[in-house]
């Protein structure tokens, strides 16, 4: 059995990038390199087995091994490496599967093999019509939902709720399948894109048309309640993808910031700029970055004047030099575009 060409780095510094492996591969080839290569590359990996125990370590990866070896579906393969790449720390570390090709930008997915692939994943019982016509009005946590592209239906079975996929997209996800899950004290499981589960956080209804959990957000098909002019700015903020200001009184300004990734640097900017005056005569500024998605130390820099006023130290980062992550450098500087 040949190991597919897995082919993206591990672990600059203190990230990692993703992993790419083709479908047509064996489970527990993928496995042997993804590990070597974490553990040869990733400048964090030192520091967990510090912090965790190698004895700990040792246990987790037998049971990864033992679990990759019964593993012919590349599916599960890919969420049972994952869930080993993520003993390490919870962020920054993703792995993908590709279904041709050698590189993301060339994977096209077949629609009838994708399907095929979530066949057996976790859906309600009986038909999804069924589900709908048992939603009671009278609990504000049933109902029909939009997120995104999803339409889902959420009912009370048992002691927790479920959403249902009514419409998505078809391939990935078709009606009945299970796109999210959670009990009123608890956490919310949303299940991504490859139908594993990830907790998001417990769920608050913003009033009975909106139902959020950290970057989960819900929004009611038919309204029950108009919202008010606080609810009104937290579901822009919620909602936007690209910074903006707003004043809130006399002596306040309230500047919301979804993201600070790199393209998003000319956007934070223009705004300071166009708020300038505003921003240095105003006294209190509520800066609201959550659900953030990280991103570049440069996309805040224009940021820092309005935070401080007196001289501070900045630290910066080391990189961890292999071979393999010198070599991303090379390729960085090499890039024109």
């Amino acid at each position: 059995m040949n190991p597919c060409t897995l082919s993206a780095i591990l672990c600059l510094a203190l990230a990692a990038a993703p992993i790419y492996s083709q479908t047509d591969c064996d489970c527990p080839s993928n496995f042997a390199w993804v590990k070597q290569t974490f553990e040869n590359n990733d400048a964090g990996f030192t520091y967990a087995l510090e912090q965790k125990g190698e004895d700990v370590y040792r246990a987790h990866t037998a049971a990864i091994q033992a679990a990759i070896d019964t593993i012919s579906d590349p599916v599960t393969c890919t969420q049972t490496i994952y869930s080993w790449l993520q003993w390490f720390r919870p962020g920054h570390i993703a792995i993908r599967r590709l279904t041709s090709g050698s590189s993301a930008s060339q994977a096209i997915p077949d629609p009838d093999s994708v399907r095929a692939s979530f066949a057996n994943a976790p859906r309600i019982e009986g038909s999804i019509d069924d589900f709908l016509s048992a939603i009671d009005p009278d609990d504000d946590l049933e109902g029909v939902w939009t997120s995104g592209s999803y339409r889902i239906a959420t009912r009370r079975v048992g002691d927790r709720y479920v959403g249902a996929i009514v419409s998505a997209d078809s391939v990935y996800w078709t009606p009945g399948q299970i796109k999210l899950e959670f009990t009123p004290q608890g956490s919310l499981s949303w299940y991504m894109q490859d139908h594993s589960p990830q907790e998001v956080g417990r769920p608050a209804l913003l009033d009975r048309d909106h139902l959020l959990a950290d970057w989960v957000r819900l929004d009611r098909v038919d309204s029950k309640k108009a919202s008010g002019s606080e609810e009104s700015l937290y579901l822009r903020a919620a909602a936007s993808e690209l910074p903006f200001v707003e004043r809130l009184d006399d002596h306040t300004l309230y500047f919301r910031i979804p993201s600070f990734e790199q393209q998003q640097k000319p956007f934070i900017d223009s705004v300071i700029l166009a708020h300038y005056a505003e921003l240095h005569a105003t006294p209190n500024l509520i800066l609201d970055i959550h659900s953030g998605t990280g991103g570049s130390d440069d996309a805040y820099s224009q940021l820092l004047p309005l935070l401080y006023t007196n001289p501070i130290r900045t630290q910066g980062v080391e990189y961890y030099a292999t071979e393999l992550n010198n070599q991303r450098m090379l390729d960085f500087a090499a890039d024109d575009e």
